[in-house]
């Protein structure tokens, strides 16, 4: 046996436990619990209407809490939307601001009388101020277990 052999055996072994060592004591990349909150957590599901109608598919939800867990999702054409928080279908259990946005390249309006020519863009499918938690007024607390936040915007 060579020295090299002799030498690298070991520190193949060392090189493993070591992995291992940064594995356990990282979680393993963390996810849903490698925020280290320690209490109940639960799923969030609802529909958002505005106007009575089902806010634009593609628009973004957002549930932002102080304690600075973000989790977010997206409507479908009904007005549909589930949270997803890093990666995990549920989050932690606390208060949460709530800020809706329509999606981006919202279409413009057409003219029929200039021919099919682009007027002036759309107005905002959802109102601007729904769009940072800070001026939605819209707020939601999660508990353990499956949870339905609806909203209905208003102007």
């Amino acid at each position: 046996m060579t020295a090299f052999q002799c030498f690298s055996v070991p520190v193949r072994s060392l090189f493993a436990l070591a992995v291992v060592g940064l594995l356990v004591t990282s979680g393993c990349g963390g996810g849903a619990e490698g925020d280290k909150f320690k209490g109940e957590r639960g799923s969030v599901s609802g529909t958002i209407t505005y106007k009575g109608a089902p806010v634009p598919a593609g628009s973004s939800v957002v549930f932002q809490a102080a304690a600075g867990y973000t989790a977010g999702g997206k409507t479908n054409e009904k007005g549909e939307y589930t949270l997803s928080y890093e990666g995990k279908s549920t989050m932690p259990g606390v208060a949460y601001t709530v800020q809706v946005s329509a999606p981006a390249g919202a279409p413009a309006k057409i003219d029929p009388a200039n021919m099919g020519q682009s007027a002036a863009p759309a107005a905002a499918p959802i109102p601007v101020k729904y769009s940072s938690g800070a001026s939605s007024g819209l707020e939601f607390t999660v508990k353990g277990g499956a949870n339905k936040a609806d909203f209905e915007l208003k102007d």
